[in-house]
């Protein structure tokens, strides 16, 4: 007896709204900034009044916590998972560099407004500061392992991580400044551009990409 194969089911018409309301947001604060943004600036470009907006966010607030959701907790979760991972600190930056590049791109948000100071500095997003900076700490870590295991050149942690964190806003940018693509496969350029700053020996950076792409990763929670 053959059975016919179940199709994915859609979403329904709430979850397409609240999806909308994501990504128009997300488009307004990197325009406008969040306290430019007002929550009937969203509804207008969603094509919604603001009572059907509130019915999926409370406030404008809620909307921003759920794209700093994606935006961090994620990563956070794979910089944790490579840290305690024993491979050389080399493999397991290229493995993060190269994950948060495809997370972003993949993204179908804008997140540039809501990484801005004004907003990551206000004391209603301190939670999410904290979860940003701890994510910084994470990736200065895993620079200074490199030091310890001899795989990576002495630099400064906090400048590398200060420059990994640059390119990834920067891709953001890419992403949905309406750009040509690059022609190029950009998660592995830039997890390359990345190791070859660092690396203790530049060589080694092929065996470094391979087994990297290696290191076993937990499915989202």
């Amino acid at each position: 007896m053959t059975t016919s194969k179940q199709a994915a089911p859609r979403p329904t018409r709430g979850a397409a709204t609240r999806q909308k309301i994501l990504v128009e947001a997300s488009r307004q604060f990197a325009v406008r900034g969040y306290y430019g943004t007002a929550t009937r600036d969203i509804a207008e470009a969603v094509g919604v009044r603001q009572p059907s907006l509130f019915f999926h966010f409370p406030n404008k607030q809620a909307i921003v916590e759920e794209l700093l959701r994606y935006s961090l907790e994620r990563p956070t979760e794979v910089a944790r998972q490579v840290l305690a991972l024993p491979q050389p600190a080399a493999m397991r930056i290229y493995r993060y560099v190269w994950f948060d590049t495809h997370h972003l791109l993949a993204s179908p948000y804008d997140l540039t407004g809501v990484h801005r100071d004004e907003l990551m500095d206000a004391p209603d997003f301190h939670e999410w500061r904290e979860k940003a900076h701890k994510l910084r700490r994470d990736i200065q870590e895993l620079v200074r392992a490199g030091h310890v295991d001899g795989s990576l050149r002495p630099v400064d942690p906090v400048l590398a991580q200060e420059l990994i964190s640059g390119m990834n806003l920067n891709t953001i940018r890419m992403a949905h400044a309406g750009r040509p693509t690059p022609r190029v496969d950009v998660p592995t350029f830039v997890a390359e551009f990345t190791l070859r700053a660092v690396l203790a020996d530049v060589t080694t950076l092929p065996e470094v990409a391979v087994g990297a792409m290696a290191l076993p990763l937990d499915p989202a929670s």
